[in-house]
């Protein structure tokens, strides 16, 4: 027989021994409460770090979209013509933009961001964490026609999707 006391918020088992009826004390958790604590704290804490990460990627697109304007904006005033770049192969040769900014785009870039221009007077750049980047448009009363699902975007007038 096992009787179960609450003492200073600890569990304590006391037992009846095998040697003549005294009472042992056994202190401690049982296996069973060990994991069900273990669950509930990694119910806790799963969720804040996956949420940091979270936050931590959206800092990283927002920071390379914000490069990567700069970098346009430099190469636009720069540009015999002020143009902005036409291509992703425009994009790739501008000597103001820097290599890790154009290791995002092209063949061998992340197929998360895409770079659209109009013939360089202006620029879109669009971020989609699902891999598929589409272009933005919108129709001539200002509404959203295409590109709404995109996660970030910034472009050549300084609007900006954060």
């Amino acid at each position: 027989m096992s009787i179960v006391h609450f003492v200073n918020c600890s569990l304590i088992w006391e037992r009846r021994s095998t040697d003549g009826g005294r009472w042992a004390r056994e202190d401690g958790f049982t296996l069973i409460e060990l994991i069900v604590v273990l669950g509930v704290l990694a119910g806790i804490a799963v969720p804040r770090i996956t949420g940091v990460r979270g936050d931590a990627d959206d800092a990283a697109v927002k920071s390379n979209l914000s490069s990567m304007q700069s970098a346009l904006e430099m190469h636009h005033t720069m540009d015999e013509n002020r143009e902005y770049p036409k291509s992703d192969t425009e994009l790739e040769n501008s000597s103001y933009i820097g290599p890790d900014l154009v290791s995002l785009f092209g063949d061998n870039g992340d197929d998360n961001y895409a770079y659209f221009s109009d013939e360089g007077n202006d620029y879109i750049i669009v971020y989609d964490f699902d891999g598929n980047p589409t272009k933005i448009e919108y129709d001539s009363d200002g509404k959203l026609t295409s590109g709404e699902d995109n996660d970030f975007y910034i472009t050549s007038e300084g609007g900006s999707s954060w």
